[in-house]
Formats: C-alpha cells, sequence, structure tokens
C-alpha cells in the first residue's frame, strides 16, 4: 500500500533570468542573475544547466537546501560573424526535491548579431 508521507509533488517554481540580451558582442564575459524561488516540502537541490549553441560556455552551478535562489553566472558576450541569428544560450534551471521529483524551467540568452536590424 501507498505510504501517506511519499511525496509525489515537483517543486513549484518561479524563475527569472536577466538581462536576456548580451550586448555589446565584446568577447567579455557577463553576469547573468538567475533568481527564483522553489517551494517544497522537502527541497533538496537546484541545477543550473547552461546549454550553449557553441557548445563553449556550459557553466553548470548545484545549489543545495535553498528555496530562495540567486545566483550569478558568467556567459560570453561573443558570437561569430556569420551567426546571422545570434548565439543562443539556454539556461536550465532543475529544482528537485529529496524524493527526487523534479521541476524544469528553461530560459534562452541571446547574444544578438546585430542590436538593430534584429528585432
Amino acid at each position: 500500500e501507498e505510504d501517506a508521507n511519499y511525496d509525489y509533488t515537483p517543486p513549484t517554481i518561479s524563475f527569472d533570468v536577466n538581462p536576456k540580451t548580451i550586448w555589446p558582442s565584446n568577447n567579455e564575459m557577463v553576469d547573468i542573475n538567475v533568481t527564483g524561488t522553489m517551494a517544497d516540502e522537502n527541497p533538496y537541490l537546484t541545477t543550473i544547466l547552461v546549454d550553449d549553441e557553441y557548445d563553449l560556455v556550459e557553466p553548470k552551478v548545484t545549489i543545495e537546501n535553498q528555496t530562495n535562489i540567486n545566483q550569478v553566472i558568467k556567459l560570453e558576450a561573443s558570437r561569430k560573424g556569420d551567426d546571422k541569428d545570434g548565439r543562443k544560450y539556454v539556461i536550465k534551471i532543475l529544482p528537485t526535491d529529496l524524493a527526487g521529483n523534479t521541476s524544469l524551467s528553461t530560459f534562452e540568452v541571446i547574444v544578438p548579431h546585430d542590436q538593430g536590424k534584429n528585432k
């Protein structure tokens, strides 16, 4: 029979990433602020992963036992000159509770090719 105490509920999450556009493209490392909350009776880990379109800058951060997340990750403000749609980073935020339930929040951060024409 089912254990009444077993946790089947994934964390409730609310996150944001700022900025979502990195400009100018000057090869600097830029601070991206990941802020938000996970609500769960048994919070355990929040993992922040980055998929870089170029497979170069892919920081990973693991935050334990915190429900309020205020994390800075660094992404590179550069893109190839012929990359017309800009360089895309996908930031994935994965809070997991002690029972292994997980939620996923994803955000795109773009280094645009050109600051005017792509809007």
